[in-house]
């Protein structure tokens, strides 16, 4: 049972700029075998359209921004590299005005061939 696993997780993981929590990206953290991800998710203006976007942030836009598809396209290369891998992702939801709700990431996980199925 995945409760009786203890998961070498990062706390933050899209997030290693300035006040970061990690030395190296996420996908670092994937190859040196952390399993377990906690990703804040954000809802964000896009600088070059205005339009509102989902987005990894460490609690405000802006700051440890990263791409929502970047993140989940390498989390799915990682897997597709190593298929007998399991990630745990845990999703925090609780920046943002509105808040992401979980029907919106997993809709948003869904235009990605593989991560969701």
């Amino acid at each position: 049972k995945a409760s009786e696993i203890m998961w070498p997780t990062v706390h933050n993981a899209m997030h290693d700029g300035l006040l970061g929590n990690n030395d190296g990206p996420l996908e670092d953290a994937l190859e040196a075998g952390y399993r377990g991800l906690l990703l804040d998710v954000c809802w964000c203006d896009n600088q070059d359209t205005q339009e509102r976007v989902l987005v990894f942030c460490h609690g405000i836009c802006g700051l440890g921004e990263r791409n929502f598809g970047d993140v989940i396209s390498n989390i799915n290369t990682f897997l597709d590299d190593n298929p007998t891998e399991i990630i745990l992702i845990n999703f925090e939801i609780s920046y943002g005005n509105p808040k992401p709700t979980p029907h919106e990431i997993w809709s948003a996980m869904n235009q990605y061939d593989g991560i969701a199925k």
